[in-house]
């Protein structure tokens, strides 16, 4: 699993994007219903997508709150690795 960090504020990267990802829905099922059960008042969290602007580093993949906040991306993901970006956004963020 790749972790790469937020860039910085002010920095002119892509805007992340609603990801369509088939292959991972279960995942972020599972994440919101673990989610709902212990942290209603977060709300359902979604799965982004970073494009890269250079084509030698993939886009990176996040698990964000509903407002769009998240934490550390991931790349080329497995449901295990959006599971665990997903608690780190709710650990750094909330």
């Amino acid at each position: 699993m790749s972790h790469f960090p937020s860039r910085p504020a002010g920095d002119s990267a892509p805007a992340a994007r609603p990801a369509e990802r088939p292959d991972l829905e279960a995942a972020m099922e599972a994440v919101n219903r673990d989610l709902a059960a212990t942290l209603p008042e977060a709300g359902p969290m979604r799965l982004l997508c970073t494009p890269s602007d250079d084509e030698d580093v993939p886009d990176q993949y996040h698990a964000a709150l509903p407002d769009g906040r998240r934490h550390d991306g991931v790349t080329d993901p497995v449901a295990a690795d959006i599971a665990d970006a997903a608690q780190e956004t709710v650990q750094a963020v909330l």
